[in-house]
């Protein structure tokens, strides 16, 4: 008898050891998968982060490529202009070497005139009047002499005036097309400087590129690590389970052994009284056989109770009972796809007409439990993980803010979060899930009210 206590002493040393080691490695492991969890949304936010510059960068270089066609469309324009201004130019060119050459000729041509003047006698004004026979003569002559010196200083002038307006367009041209030139140096100067501004941008969005894939695949490392370490919780927990129950069948059993051997006990001293005194313990040892049989189908009942589901779960947002969205597929309303909403939306409510709002109203724990997380994510914005025990655990996402940190022990009904928007939502609300073994269920039908 001794032995058989000292063994199940020993059984029960061991398996309490056992249980707490269990305990403390799953601590443990929840807190490596706090960690992970902080770096997943590190590193979602340098994601995000990285995503925005490049969106960023694609406005400035669409800004840019912009610009480059502008300034493109004025070294069309500025060259077409140029090229018109070098015709003209040069047209005005042509028409002053012939000017010149008008003008030249008709130099030589008075030059001439006058030499024949000088050197021929006949050919002299004062000759051609003064050999006039008559009055008449004179005077014809005289008016003859006026036309022809009318004319050869009209001619004269007009070529004058002429060379001097070819002159002065030839200027204006020069300098239009000197300012042209100038202008189209400018506009190639800006056009290198914002191909040089666009090479500074497409190497930033190509670094950019490389950091978001370096990003992309720690999202990945971690998140394999997260689900792993989620699988090694599961499994340290339904161990944990395993022995919580061998450790309950063996008290029930240490129980049961103790009940026979002191009913072995009393039987033994019942056959010393006598028969008759006897054979009334052994009807009192029936009854209490019957008894004990009753207390311990009643000890398995509440035993089955306490591993199912501990019972119904609170209603988390109390007073607010309208569901925006509810479990299994839908559409989401940030990024507008069709996918798996593994909890259920609680929204505003409505009262006389009125919308009463949700957000800064209390999220409470729904049953009994342990806080295994508590952070901050950039899908569920705050949010707070309860482990009931049984495999069962609970969400509350999208908080304003977190009431309570991980490890701290909570009770029914206690603030847990403040309803909020945070994360990817559109709106104030609290997203609640129900997980068993780690797998998301429905949770209307463990929910009351």
């Amino acid at each position: 008898m001794r032995r058989f206590v000292v063994w199940i002493c020993v059984l029960g040393i061991l398996l309490s050891s056992s249980n707490l080691v269990l305990a403390d490695e799953i601590d443990k492991h929840r807190q490596e998968a706090e960690e992970i969890n902080q770096d997943i949304t590190k590193t979602r936010e340098l994601l995000d982060q990285v995503k925005d510059e490049q969106a960023t960068l694609a406005q400035q270089l669409a800004a840019i490529e912009k610009d480059i066609k502008a300034k493109e469309a004025e070294l069309t324009q500025i060259e077409k202009k140029l090229e018109e201004t070098l015709a003209s130019l040069e047209d005005t060119r042509v028409e002053l070497k012939k000017a010149e050459d008008e003008a030249h000729q008709f130099k030589e041509l008075m030059a001439g005139r006058l030499c024949a003047m000088y050197m021929t006698e006949s050919t002299s004004y004062l000759e051609l009047l003064f050999s006039a026979k008559s009055l008449n003569d004179f005077l014809d002559r005289l008016e003859m002499v006026k036309l022809m010196i009318t004319y050869d200083n009209q001619v004269l002038d007009k070529m004058m005036e002429l060379q001097n307006a070819i002159k002065e367009k030839e200027a204006e041209l020069a300098a239009q097309e000197e300012t042209i030139r100038q202008t189209k140096t400018q506009i190639v100067e800006q056009k290198e400087k914002i191909e040089d501004k666009k090479q500074e941008r497409l190497k930033l969005m190509a670094q950019l590129k490389e950091q978001e894939q370096e990003y992309i695949k720690d999202l990945e490392v971690l998140e394999q690590a997260s689900k792993d370490l989620e699988k090694t919780i599961q499994r340290l927990l339904h161990e944990q389970e395993i022995k919580r129950q061998q450790e309950e069948q063996r008290r029930k059993e240490e129980e049961q052994r103790r009940q026979e051997e002191e009913k072995r006990k009393q039987e033994e001293q019942n056959k010393e009284s006598g028969s008759e005194q006897s054979q009334g313990d052994n009807n009192q040892g029936s009854e209490q056989k019957d008894q004990d049989r009753g207390s311990n189908d009643k000890q398995d009942d509440n035993q089955s109770g306490d591993s199912k589901t501990g019972g119904t779960l609170t209603w988390p947002v109390p007073g607010f009972y309208r569901i925006t969205s509810g479990f299994g597929s839908r559409t989401n309303p940030v990024k507008g796809q069709v996918e798996n909403h593994y909890g259920i939306d609680i929204g505003a409510k409505y009262e006389g007409g009125k919308r009463i709002e949700i957000a800064g109203r209390n999220a409470v724990a729904a049953a009994d439990g342990t806080v295994i997380i508590s952070t901050y994510s950039s899908s569920y914005g705050n949010y707070v993980v309860i482990d009931h025990g049984g495999g069962i655990t609970t969400t509350y996402a999208h908080g304003a803010s977190r009431l309570v940190s991980v490890g701290q022990k909570v009770s029914r009904g206690q603030p847990v979060l403040v309803v909020g928007n945070t994360g990817r939502s559109r709106g104030p609300h609290l997203h609640f899930e129900v997980r068993i073994n780690g797998v998301a269920v429905d949770p209307l039908p463990y929910l009351g009210r």
